[in-house]
């Protein structure tokens, strides 16, 4: 990651290289799928541009290209912005002290603040989008909680070590899903016909954390009627990239 600007630490090379590659053939985009994500390293660890992790990967990048791609996707058919939460967004806050977790590290907080900013930032591409009178529908997934290796290979960043979250994975002590069950939201929210600007989905059930792919309501930690236009300038600023003048 990392591309450069006087004063400000930009990113993310790869997103720009990404973005260039889709637009070179001049043709409209019809779906983006926001789906990176690395899930709590040990410790404090940067991008290449010296961004927190989590927050850099989860979330930095995703902003960035989505933002580089939206003169795009306005020339698609039927254009769509699916943007990959988590339950972790739930008891999530954005630390606007410290966004970049430098005085008190804490990966459990630093996660759900990445996952929570991106449902912000596709309830804010919704609103504009609306506002705009823009084709484009943006919506926002969760996959509950699905097993696969994010859980126990960000814990132990590829080091084979064995975390916490790997023995409790291992228990089997929580309802879970397989990838292919957990994949079920992330669908419906980016192919669905019936899907809605704005909307969030998820597994319907009381946990949140298993069931059939549904529309479910958005995380009271999401509702602040300026939270995610603040988080959305604020990242513009950071970046350098924001919306298309369109």
């Amino acid at each position: 990651m990392g591309f450069h600007h006087a004063t400000k630490r930009r990113l993310d090379v790869s997103a720009h290289a990404l973005a260039d590659e889709i637009r070179s053939d001049g043709k409209g985009l019809d779906v983006l799928v926001n789906n990176a994500g690395v899930m709590t390293p040990p410790e404090r660890m940067l991008t290449k541009d010296g961004h927190e992790l989590q927050w850099g990967s989860n979330f930095l990048g995703p902003f960035v290209l989505t933002n580089l791609l939206l003169p795009t996707l306005l020339e698609g058919r039927a254009p769509r912005v699916t943007t990959m939460s988590s339950i972790a967004a739930q008891a999530a806050s954005i630390n606007f002290v410290d966004l970049e977790w430098e005085k008190k590290y804490s990966s459990w907080r630093a996660y759900g603040q990445s996952k929570l900013a991106d449902l912000l930032m596709g309830l804010h591409l919704a609103r504009v989008s609306q506002e705009r009178g823009w084709r484009l529908l943006s919506t926002i997934a969760h996959p509950g909680y699905t097993k696969t290796n994010l859980q126990s290979a960000g814990a132990a960043l590829g080091s084979g070590r064995t975390t916490m979250m790997t023995r409790i994975m291992d228990l089997d002590v929580l309802p879970s899903m397989n990838a292919v069950q957990g994949a079920g939201p992330e669908l419906m929210a980016a192919t669905d016909p019936a899907a809605r600007n704005g909307a969030f989905y998820g597994p319907k059930s009381r946990t949140d954390m298993t069931g059939e792919a549904a529309e479910v309501p958005v995380y009271r930690s999401a509702k602040g009627p300026t939270l995610a236009a603040s988080v959305w300038a604020l990242t513009a600023a950071t970046t350098g990239v924001d919306l298309p003048r369109t």
